[in-house]
């Protein structure tokens, strides 16, 4: 029996538009990662008790309804967290129900008096490029930091790609919560779906009864912006109980792509509407309806006060409905914002003040806020029209990038925002009161994140103290516990290449390798700066984890704008850098490596925690593709890219001399893995060509190495992954044909087949569990559906039992590229009570993640 926990998620934003929302009912940020929808918990001090807004949406469709029996500024409170505020932000699930990628994500709008917050209880829409789109339901656990996901309603619309989608709660009556969902399609069709949904399911319908009774106390008319191609806004409007929508308004102004809006009500039958895109400019339209006697005809435009104003009567399709033809919407132009660059991406209001957030390709994002007119001690102000910037922030120079999105907590005292490389960052908002003027300033905290693209592979360092993992985003990043937050955070980013990243490996505490698509093996050494910061920040004992400070390279590192190598610097926190030429040094990154004593930010981590490259590895003919060393690091093996049997070579390097040892041939095609067994005298080797390979050394010195057994009879397809048990008697090997096949080394050094296990799915990843049991040995498996299996070996039985199967939300929703187990036993943040059968599986994936298990044996 064994007891399986995910304790770590690292995983990046999509890069696009439209998928990063903060409900404001259960206090979840909710974004989308591939095909994920991936849920996190903010940092405990940025909640407490907060105002639920009845509209909240982010991207080109926005909600609004009219009330006239409901007080809209009345705030409902509800406490989120009882804690000190000491527990850090972290991600807690992913869930995958898409085939493709997911380009829209929103959490549900509707009125606060629902207030289906209470349960806590929340309802996600997100639509995919493959056309499918998903209603969630998200509940959020008596455990304050874990929340269930679960899909309600999944549509399939065909071919065609969602653009936006949106979700809009308007009745809780009888049990029913009464939605409508509505998605465009890039086949230039707008959909609109009603749905009842009870005790968390999906109801066929609503009785008539029920439906008259739900609509006794809400309002029926509803009202629906959509943003068009030709840079206009169409207002549609519609009646619940009648189920249906028609065109009233199209409003323009704009003089290219409206990309995003956001919508709120200011008070009874009067909305503010905000829309931006990409002619850089902000527009707030004032939205009221009113039953005025005079009625103009529909569409009519006419000229105020050089304002545009458009007002059009609302029909009914209800012959004997009083309302027919007497309520009027009207739209006028209220402010035109300047003041970026470069294409907004993103708008959304403030949840409490009167304020609004833009975020844009410029790399800033701005709080607008209204200028105040009057008697400031009487209290007697008014909004004069005139919006100015209340503070700009965002960054500047080096590898920083354009913003995608962002949006308030609930609470307003915190933004998220995600860069065009799939960070986040989280920007807390300081009021400071100075002669009854507000000034306002933000501070950039720390956020989770992670890789923004498939990861290919992880290590952890031989003490078990960190995780290394690379990724096809071209980076290289470094994970820690933080037990000051109970969280694990990424530490460090030592490597941010120009190539993707395909393999990894740590030679020691303060040492790693990595191989990227070129012909070059890079060496990196741990600054002093990383040395320091990770004992500040996880406990750990210095003299323990990196022996002295000779085994430390420097203070940090930089790079040349157009260079791939990581140069030292000797002093921290200086202004000096390596000698790059005059012209690389004027667009170099300037980095100031820094002893942390709290969780890096986002910027910090892109520019200020780069690894030295020490040495360099020539001798591969193409792409480099798996690397690996012995336990004792003084030996590494590496392998490229192949078709041919001398390309296919694999090179043993020494890493006291930085120098070629042997070059072993055995195979014809691309070496998939290497792994050393742990007395290090054996070494294994699988690859394209559906073999493997055992190689033995035959000295002392490691210079004679000689293979004892190849096979090509087993396996049909590509053999994917291999490993040693902790005895160095058995090793395993996994295959695209769905086998996990049990090897054994006898005495006369012969290898023999001892069990052959069929899988569901083509097996990418298998690692043993370092520890023996009289049983047997513990595997764990990952396969190309993303799925994790722990096996067990049983020696009495001579067979595979399975004592736990991850689903692709525990494990992974793309295919797992590689599964480590920690080299110790017990749990990873040294202040949590440790087992000594419990360990720390790390698992790599396409899904763009990089999580930890917790595997308790029993």
């Amino acid at each position: 029996m064994v007891e399986v926990t995910t304790t770590f998620i690292a995983k990046g934003c999509e890069k696009r538009p439209n998928i990063l929302c903060w409900s404001h009912r259960i206090n979840i940020i909710a974004f989308s990662s591939r095909n994920d929808i991936c849920l996190a918990f903010p940092k405990t001090d940025f909640c407490g008790t907060f105002a639920d807004i009845p509209l909240n949406s982010l991207g080109s469709w926005c909600w609004c309804r009219s009330s006239t029996n409901h007080q809209l500024n009345e705030p409902v409170i509800g406490h989120i967290f009882g804690l000190d505020g000491k527990l850090g932000a972290k991600i807690t699930n992913t869930a995958s129900e898409h085939s493709g990628v997911v380009v829209s994500l929103k959490f549900s709008s509707s009125y606060k008096y629902l207030n289906y917050g209470k349960d806590n209880l929340d309802y996600l829409i997100s639509g995919c490029n493959k056309g499918k789109i998903v209603l969630w339901t998200i509940h959020k656990n008596s455990d304050i930091r874990r929340c269930t996901i679960h899909p309600l309603v999944i549509w399939e619309s065909g071919p065609s790609s969602v653009v936006d989608c949106a979700l809009f709660n308007y009745s809780r009556e009888n049990g029913f919560l009464s939605s409508i969902m509505v998605y465009s399609l890039t086949n230039n069709s707008l959909n609109i779906t009603w749905a009842y949904i009870r005790n968390c399911e999906l109801a066929n319908s609503c009785t008539s009864d029920d439906q008259k009774q739900s609509l006794k106390s809400f309002p029926d008319f509803i009202l629906l912006a959509a943003s068009l191609t030709d840079c206009s806004v169409e207002l549609f409007t519609g009646f619940i109980s009648e189920k249906t929508f028609q065109l009233a308004l199209k409003i323009v102004g704009h003089t290219d792509w409206v990309t995003t809006m956001d919508i709120k009500v200011v008070e009874n039958n009067c909305a503010l509407l905000v829309t931006a895109g990409i002619d850089k400019s902000i527009r707030i339209w004032n939205i009221s309806l009113s039953s005025k006697d005079s009625i103009k005809p529909n569409g009519n435009i006419h000229v105020s006060n050089q304002k545009s104003t458009y007002e059009t009567r609302i029909v009914t399709n209800e012959k004997n409905d009083q309302r027919n033809g007497q309520m009027i919407l009207k739209v006028q132009i209220e402010a035109i914002l300047r003041g970026h660059e470069c294409m907004i991406h993103s708008i959304a209001w403030h949840p409490i003040k009167n304020q609004l957030l833009s975020v844009s390709e410029d790399k800033c994002l701005v709080i607008w806020e209204p200028v105040e007119v009057g008697n400031k001690n009487n209290s007697d102000l008014l909004d004069s029209g005139i919006w100015l910037e209340k503070v700009r922030a965002g960054e500047v120079g080096g590898q920083d990038s354009n913003y995608w999105g962002g949006c308030f907590s609930p609470d307003g005292k915190v933004i998220i925002v995600y860069t065009y490389f799939g960070g986040l960052q989280m920007w807390r908002v300081h009021v400071l009161l100075k002669e009854n003027e507000e000034n306002v300033h933000l501070v950039q905290e720390s956020c989770f994140g992670g890789h923004s693209d498939e990861v290919s592979d992880l290590s952890w360092d031989p003490s078990g103290n960190y995780l290394l993992s690379c990724s096809s985003d071209q980076t290289t990043r470094c994970f820690a516990p933080y037990p000051a937050q109970a969280i694990f955070i990424e530490i460090a980013r030592p490597q941010v290449h120009g190539y993707d990243l395909n393999c990894i490996t740590s030679i020691s505490a303060s040492c790693f390798i990595s191989g990227a698509d070129e012909k070059i093996l890079r060496v990196f050494r741990a600054p002093i700066t990383f040395a320091q910061s990770i004992i500040n920040l996880c406990g750990y004992n210095f003299d323990e984890a990196f022996g002295s400070q000779a085994n430390l390279a420097g203070q940090g590192a930089s790079q040349p704008a157009l260079g791939l190598s990581n140069k030292q610097i000797e002093e921290s926190g200086s202004n000096s850098m390596p000698d790059f030429g005059i012209e690389s040094k004027v667009n170099a990154i300037i980095s100031k490596p820094t002893e942390l004593h709290g969780a890096p930010t986002e910027s910090f981590l892109m520019q200020n925690t780069l690894w030295p490259e020490i040495h360099k590895f020539y001798g591969h003919c193409f792409e480099v593709f798996a690397v690996t060393s012995n336990h004792a690091g003084t030996l590494i093996a590496s392998a490229s890219k192949a078709s041919r049997l001398e390309h296919a070579a694999i090179i043993l390097w020494d890493t006291k001399e930085w120098k070629p040892v042997t070059t072993l041939y055995s195979h014809h095609l691309t070496v998939a893995q290497l792994a050393f067994s742990p007395n290090d005298n054996l070494l294994l080797s699988v690859s394209r060509d559906r073999t493997f390979t055992v190689f033995i050394c035959n000295d002392k010195d490691s210079c004679s190495w000689k293979a004892i057994s190849n096979t090509s009879k087993v396996h049909s397809r590509i053999v994917w992954s291999c490993s040693w048990s902790n005895d160095n008697r058995y090793f395993a090997t996994g295959s695209r044909d769905q086998k996990l096949i049990l090897w054994t080394l006898t005495e006369y050094l012969s290898i023999k087949l001892v069990v052959e296990y069929k899988c569901s799915s083509a097996v990418t990843a298998i690692d043993f569990c370092p520890i023996n049991l009289e049983r047997g040995h513990i595997l764990a498996a990952g396969f190309e559906s993303g799925e994790i299996e722990i096996l067990e070996w049983n020696k009495i039985h001579q067979k595979f039992v399975k004592l736990k199967s991850l689903n692709q939300y525990e494990a992974h929703s793309k295919t797992v590229r590689r599964l480590r187990f920690r080299p110790h036993a017990g749990l990873w943040n040294p202040n949590e009570k440790s087992d000594d059968l419990c360990y720390e599986l790390a698992s790599a994936s396409d899904d763009n993640a990089v999580k930890v298990h917790q595997v308790l044996i029993k």
